[in-house]
């Protein structure tokens, strides 16, 4: 489901990343589908040589998620 979502951001097809992250939500707690999440972003980056977005994400996801959503 990960490879999934992957590519449903990659295509940037909205609605069906918010499928397979409700999906993902019915499995997963929230704070697990957040770090599902940000690795597929990360992971895209890093396909796609944006190198200082990935390196950002590596370096921010986990505090910027955590600051923004609080209860993940």
């Amino acid at each position: 489901m990960q490879t999934d979502l992957k590519c449903a951001i990659r295509e940037r097809d909205v609605e069906r990343a918010t499928d397979i992250l409700m999906q993902l939500q019915q499995r997963m707690s929230g704070e697990r589908v957040a770090d599902v999440l940000l690795s597929c972003i990360e992971r895209l980056a890093w396909h796609e040589g944006d190198e200082p977005a990935a390196n950002w994400l590596l370096k921010n996801s986990s505090s910027a998620f955590k600051h923004r959503f609080p209860g993940a």
